[in-house]
């Protein structure tokens, strides 16, 4: 048995086939292994599970394998874990373009030559620093943090550190913008000051639906009842850099729903199927609609964004209305449907949120 003062209890004194003992500090159980002369500790929640690393470190050892923390540097570990993350899946495209940025523009650089078991607090606390001081904002350093927080969370699973050292730090604060409620008047300026726009289907749609702008970029006439008044969203536009647009599936579950049409939806979309036929007829063979989306280019291809945003941006500002953003449609359906009596959760539904909070917020 080790003694007290070393923080550990309940121990098996390691050999050349290692053992399991409980840190009393952290009250999490490990499994160590001597290999070439050096200790090799994985961290679990039970006893059980440390047996299960002790067998799989036996069993690496018997291999060859070099598994030790106190060999793989940061950088090896966040390439390791993004090669992984992406051969399983699980994380969505745009997600995992991100926290390659951050690994590739701030984590490498910052942390990257630190060794997995050197790595502190302390480290990722002066990082968090430097960012700030770099002129970053606090909704990028926290972006930057939360890859970080879950790439080790990741190893702290596995069992590969002992805990997570980027939960210990200290972020600076966002300053949010408080919600500014869309009153009626100023909804109808702003579908007054866009009409007769080639995209002005795009606002009053986003305005009466509250559909993401990547839904309504990906969003096919095949999806689009006019007679019953509904559209149904189940894709989403995708674009990325210089990469081609790509339709993808909707943000989550409950994103995928059917939304009723407004009957001021179901006219703007009537004139704009009009315009786009006259569109493509005038395009001939360099029509490139091929997957039938709603709204796209003058010649039928995916429609950029940043098109869409400076369409509206130039239409409201003709008219002296105030600035906003593309997502501003989004948040005025909820509040004018919240006005007209709709209820919390009927507007989570249509807004096509995971959390009634995100909703109230």
């Amino acid at each position: 048995m080790l003694a007290a003062g070393k923080g550990f209890s309940m121990a098996k004194r390691p050999n050349k086939h290692g053992g399991v003992s409980l840190h009393r500090g952290s009250g999490r159980w490990q499994a160590r292994l001597t290999v070439d002369g050096r200790r090799v500790t994985r961290y679990a929640a039970t006893a059980g599970e440390a047996w299960k690393l002790l067998e799989d470190l036996r069993r690496r050892a018997a291999a060859g394998l070099d598994m030790r923390a106190d060999r793989v540097t940061v950088a090896e570990y966040l390439a390791g874990w993004l090669e992984n993350s992406a051969a399983l899946g699980k994380v969505r495209e745009r997600t995992l373009e991100g926290y390659a940025q951050h690994v590739r523009d701030h984590l490498t650089p910052a942390l990257g030559r630190l060794t997995l078991a050197a790595l502190s607090t302390g480290h990722i606390q002066k990082m968090i620093s430097q960012l700030s001081a770099a002129g970053l904002t606090p909704a990028t350093v926290q972006r930057i943090h939360a890859t970080l927080r879950v790439a080790l969370a990741d190893g702290e699973r596995k069992g590969t550190i002992g805990r997570n050292p980027a939960r210990f730090v200290e972020l600076p604060t966002v300053r949010r913008r408080p919600p500014e409620a869309m009153e009626p008047a100023r909804a109808a300026a702003i579908l007054e000051a866009v009409k007769g726009h080639r995209l002005a289907a795009l606002f009053v749609v986003a305005m009466f639906t509250g559909m993401r702008q990547g839904e309504l970029l990906g969003l096919p006439w095949k999806a689009v009842d006019l007679a019953a008044g509904k559209v149904t969203v189940g894709q989403s536009l995708s674009r990325r850099r210089a990469a081609a647009a790509t339709l993808t599936a909707p943000k989550t579950k409950r994103s995928q729903r059917t939304l009723p049409l407004p009957v001021p939806a179901v006219e703007a979309l009537r004139a704009h199927a009009e315009r786009q036929r006259f569109e493509a007829l005038a395009a001939g063979a360099g029509w490139q609609n091929s997957a039938g989306l709603v709204f796209v280019a003058e010649d039928g291809a995916p429609l950029e964004s940043s098109v869409a945003l400076r369409a509206l941006r130039r239409s409201i500002e003709a008219a002296g209305l105030p600035a906003m953003r593309f997502h501003d449609l989004r948040h005025a359906y909820a509040t004018l449907a919240l006005q007209a009596g709709a209820g919390l959760r009927e507007v989570m539904e249509g807004l096509g949120h995971s959390d009634i909070g995100t909703t109230g917020n």
